[in-house]
């Protein structure tokens, strides 16, 4: 860690995430053991557990194929909490801690580039962007200018320009080519996920495969057929699963749709795994998520505060301008003099709920991000205050660009609670 690094001790409720013991990590380790003539090396810290649970499954080999299997919402407490559902994979499974924010755009990054927001600058869902001098949603990778929503590339704008390092899939197929080696690299999406959003700067576009949106059988089908393909010296598939995500934002995660979610997940993981090439040993499988979630307060309830559209206009006539990443937010001050000012009053005019959120200067709040001091330019990226919320209690306010009324949500992320914080990380 570099020495200049705050160490930053969270008070309960809220944990500050462990990057030594994290889920990146992790997985540099598993791609460490591809089976290439010269595997791929890592200079980072490589978690102990994880260590010992491929040692313990895979027996210390190498692999010719790896299955990644991106699970999204679905935290350790819900692996807990749905035991017999997840019960026959328990001793293939350990804890470990995603990244912050936990949001999907952001842990995605992470995972796809083995690296941390720090270092690769992807600090939230919608953040200001130095260049664009405004809000950016980093899913769809839109924005506004002129009062207008557009594309950033209608702005001249490319991965550069957001994304610091290259990802591993690039980093993999490099590999491949420099060794002679024939490498299978598809990544399976749901077919409504956008595929000129962020997703363009994680994946190779020609190496993209969708899925219907309900149905991922015909994925699986394709997995299972090209893990018999001959032709290939090394497969590499990273199978992103929203569904669980979906269920718990729109129903909540005890919900009938939720649990739907997770016995469907259930059934893919055993079928992958009984794969011949699994049991043998030749593929490994792994399946973690991004981040858990929290079940929202209802609407109506004191612990849940909502601010509309118009609100957010006139926050920024008051010099502020709030950027959204579920049950973070990450406030800017455009007029210094009275930001801190008008910042006070903002917080006074969240009355019901006031006490149940902390609020970090943006230089307390560094050490969050990742192991290391982030870069001048995405340190700009942060707010000059973080608020993060509670358990129990939202700040409910639009989560897109441009600003406007969304579905209520049951359930969501973002924050530093053990429920978000906290995912398995499951070895096959």
């Amino acid at each position: 860690m570099n020495e200049e690094t705050v160490i930053l001790e969270m008070a309960k409720p809220f944990v500050t995430p462990n990057h030594d013991e994290s889920s990146v990590n992790a997985l540099k380790f598993a791609f460490s053991k591809i089976n290439f003539d010269d595997p791929i090396r890592f200079k980072s810290k490589i978690p102990n557990h994880a260590k010992e649970l491929w040692n313990s499954v895979k027996k210390g080999d190498y692999v010719n194929n790896l299955i990644i299997i991106l699970a999204d919402s679905f935290g350790m407490a819900n692996f807990i909490e749905h035991q017999k559902i997840f019960n026959i994979f328990q001793k293939n499974t350990i804890q470990l801690d995603t990244c912050f924010p936990t949001t999907t755009s952001t842990v995605m990054t992470s995972l796809s580039h083995l690296s941390f927001p720090s270092e690769h600058g992807i600090i939230g869902y919608n953040f200001w962007h130095e260049k664009l001098r405004e809000l950016v949603n980093t899913l769809n990778l839109k924005t506004i200018k002129d009062g207008k929503v557009v594309h950033v590339s209608e702005l001249g704008l490319e991965k550069s320009d957001f994304i610091s390092g290259n990802s591993l899939a690039d980093l993999v197929l490099q590999k491949a080519r420099s060794e002679g080696s024939t490498l299978n690299l598809k990544l399976f999406k749901p077919q409504s996920l956008e595929r000129d959003g962020i997703i363009q700067f994680l994946f190779p576009h020609d190496h993209v495969v969708d899925y219907p949106d309900l149905d991922p059988s015909s994925a699986l089908k394709t997995i299972l057929a090209d893990l018999k393909d001959s032709r290939y010296d090394l497969q590499l598939f990273v199978f992103y699963y929203p569904h669980a995500d979906h269920a718990s934002h729109y129903f909540g995660s005890k919900s009938t749709e939720y649990i739907q979610a997770l016995h469907l997940l259930q059934k893919i993981l055993l079928t992958v795994t009984r794969h011949p090439t699994v049991t043998s040993g030749e593929t490994g499988v792994i399946l973690t998520s991004d981040h858990g979630q929290v079940d929202l307060p209802r609407e109506g309830s004191e612990f849940r505060v909502t601010i509309d559209g118009n609100t957010f206009k006139k926050l920024r006539e008051r010099g502020l301008i709030v950027g959204t990443t579920g049950r973070t937010l990450q406030v800017y001050f455009t007029d210094e003099d009275k930001g801190e000012r008008e910042f006070e009053n903002f917080l006074k005019e969240l009355t019901t709920i006031k006490n149940y959120v902390q609020v970090l200067d943006r230089n307390d709040a560094l050490s969050l991000f990742g192991p290391n001091l982030p870069a001048e330019g995405i340190k700009k990226r942060l707010g000059d205050k973080i608020i993060l919320m509670e358990e129990h209690v939202f700040i409910d306010c639009p989560p897109i660009v441009p600003y406007g009324a969304g579905i209520p949500l049951k359930a969501d992320h973002g924050s530093l609670t053990p429920r978000e914080v906290k995912v398995p990380f499951i070895i096959f």
